[in-house]
């Protein structure tokens, strides 16, 4: 495992600091960072590591995300109804979105009520990562809702840092929030949840 101590609020050409991180998240490494207020793990959606480690750790589905980097991805895996592709075009932070349909290809990533939340992550190094691959990636939240978990001196948490191939030291200055949630009810009513 590699600690990558980089400073993310700082862009450089490929986030390469000692290692070309597109590479790793390319060949299927999982990553531990923080982003939009949570920590999390991270991976590409076709990593040979992935299925191993849902098989393993089926606590994570509680809140598996699909990462997309923007609204041309989203619509080339679903379609998306004309009121949520409108909020997604005047919305600028990240958004999460509840697909109830057309799953087939995200059997695996399903949460446990069978649908599947997409985001269109705002975050940088998100977006970097699945602009280098052209695929989305799978991210998995750390919440309070699983199991208890010890906090060591970076802030890191234990369980989620023994998962993980490289550890992202943590942002600086990253406000804690709550990524609003999508979903259109049967009647085609919007619903959001914070």
């Amino acid at each position: 495992m590699s600690f990558i101590v980089i400073n993310p609020n700082v862009l450089n050409k490929r986030y390469m600091v000692g290692h070309d991180l597109n590479n790793f998240f390319s060949a299927g490494d999982i990553f531990q960072l923080q982003s939009d207020g949570s920590f999390c793990l991270v991976c590409d959606c076709q990593s040979p590591k992935l299925d191993e480690l849902i098989q393993n750790n089926g606590f994570l589905l509680e809140e598996v995300v699909l990462l997309v980097n923007s609204t041309q991805m989203l619509t080339n895996h679903f379609r998306i109804h004309p009121r949520i592709d409108t909020i997604l075009e005047y919305h600028l932070r990240t958004i999460d979105l509840v697909i109830k349909d057309h799953l087939h290809e995200w059997e695996n990533i399903k949460r446990p009520n069978g649908h599947l939340v997409v985001r269109l992550t705002r975050d940088p190094m998100l977006v970097n990562f699945i602009n280098f691959t052209n695929r989305p990636g799978v991210l998995f939240v750390q919440t309070n809702s699983h199991e208890a978990l010890s906090i060591d001196s970076n802030g890191l948490q234990d369980r989620f840092r023994l998962l993980a191939d490289h550890l992202i030291s943590p942002k600086k200055n990253n406000a804690d929030f709550t990524v609003p949630l999508v979903s259109m009810d049967e009647n085609g009513e919007l619903i959001f949840k914070s």
